[in-house]
This record gives C-alpha cells, sequence and structure tokens, in this order.
C-alpha cells in the first residue's frame, strides 16, 4: 500500500515522498507515529500513558524487545481511567532513542496485529494480518480472500484447506498462483490451495463499507468468523 501510495502521487509530482503511518485506538484517545518508514510509533504523550507487553499465555511481563500483548494503563486522566486494560494487539515495545530522530520517549517497535487474528491450521498457527501483508506485496493480484475450508466441508474432522481466491490477469494466474503458494509456504509454513475468480466476485463482498478478506468456514468452527 505504500508503494502503491508512493507511486501515485509521484505520478502527479510529488518528491521526496514519505508515507509514515500511525498506530492508536480508541482508548489512547491520539495514535502513536512514525517518524521515519517503519522505524516504529512514537507516543504522543509519554506522560498519560503507561504500556507494558505481556506474555499472552501468562500474563507475566516480558522482556524488552519480545512480542506480547500491549496493556495500558492511563497515569493522567480524567474520567474513565483504565488500569492494566488489554487492548487485544500484539506488539514490541522500546524505549531505546530513536535511531531516526533521536527521540526519547517509547515507541511501538514492530507492526501490531490483532490476537484475534491468529488461527490454527493443520495444528500450525497461523498469523491473519502477516498473510494479508505477504498477498499485498504479491504484484499481479488485483484483489484477494482467504478462506479456511475442509477437504469434506460436511465433515468436521477433515483436514484444513487454506484457499486464497484471488483475481489476475488470467494469462498470468499461473506464475501468480506459484507465488502465492510459495510465499504463503515460506511465511505460515502452510500451502494453501489458489483459485482464479472474476473481479466480479468481489463486487458484494462490502460489509458496513469494510471488505471483508478472510473467513473462516471449518464446519467445527462454532460459528462463521470475517475479518
Amino acid at each position: 500500500m505504500r508503494e502503491d501510495l508512493r507511486r501515485r502521487v509521484t505520478d502527479l509530482g510529488a518528491r521526496d515522498v514519505r508515507v509514515l503511518n500511525g498506530y492508536g485506538f480508541t482508548e489512547m484517545h491520539g495514535p502513536s507515529m512514525e517518524c521515519s518508514e517503519m522505524g516504529g510509533f512514537h507516543l504522543p504523550k509519554p506522560a498519560r500513558y503507561f504500556f507494558e507487553i505481556l506474555d499472552p499465555k501468562t500474563l507475566d511481563p516480558l522482556p524488552e524487545g519480545q512480542a506480547g500483548l500491549v496493556v495500558m494503563t492511563h497515569l493522567d486522566r480524567r474520567g474513565t481511567c483504565l488500569l492494566r486494560y488489554l487492548v487485544g494487539d500484539i506488539c514490541t515495545l522500546s524505549s531505546q532513542p530513536c535511531p531516526a530522530c533521536g527521540g526519547w520517549e517509547p515507541r511501538f517497535s514492530s507492526i501490531p496485529y490483532r490476537i484475534g487474528n491468529i488461527v490454527k491450521v493443520k495444528g500450525t498457527l497461523i498469523n491473519v494480518s502477516a498473510l494479508f501483508d505477504v498477498l499485498s506485496g504479491i504484484q499481479g493480484i488485483e484483489e484477494y480472500e482467504i478462506i479456511l475450508t475442509q477437504t469434506n466441508p460436511t465433515d468436521p474432522f477433515s483436514e484444513d484447506v487454506v484457499l486464497i481466491k484471488t483475481t489476475c490477469p488470467q494469462d498470468a494466474f499461473s506464475s501468480v498462483s506459484a507465488k502465492i503458494r510459495e510465499a504463503v509456504r515460506r511465511n505460515q509454513e502452510v500451502t494453501p490451495e489458489v483459485e482464479w475468480v472474476p473481479l466480479e466476485h468481489f463486487a458484494d463482498r462490502q460489509i458496513n463499507y469494510k471488505f471483508k478478506r478472510f473467513k473462516d468456514e471449518r464446519v467445527r468452527s462454532q460459528q462463521t468468523v470475517s475479518a
């Protein structure tokens, strides 16, 4: 997405384009922002919050630099104050000076992802957010959808299947599908099945203006999950 935005504004005549991302949530009341691309997210008001990174299983504090649950405590707030609030994201935190700007405030030092986006497939934990990043980086893909299903959709004990439906130029599907299988296998240790669909397939996938790219349709799931 960064490269696509950069290319578009460059085509319009912009120079020295930087695309900076932010990370925040409602309870934080203001996003943390990058000072350089992929350089981490600086806290806007460090004196107002205390952040911890906890082990997802034990809830014990983790050493700096290890990925875990993001936990926030309000230090200076009126009204609704939160104590050790579990945000629901996995991230890392750094207190070292920023190598890009020299800022001293703590910063989130990795790309956060939702803990609810971790699913188990064939005994392997799959990070759906990471899959989004992998597929978005493959040239030729115009749109895609990730579906968890089974070899026998009516048998709860049949083998799990990661199915990726994608649209791309039909004459490029062979090479694109090969790239998808290899990239997903390297990133998540699961080899997906890939199916070509026309772009019209995604026309009705808009729900509340937010595109749903992930569905868990396995019959043993208590309910269909989409994200």
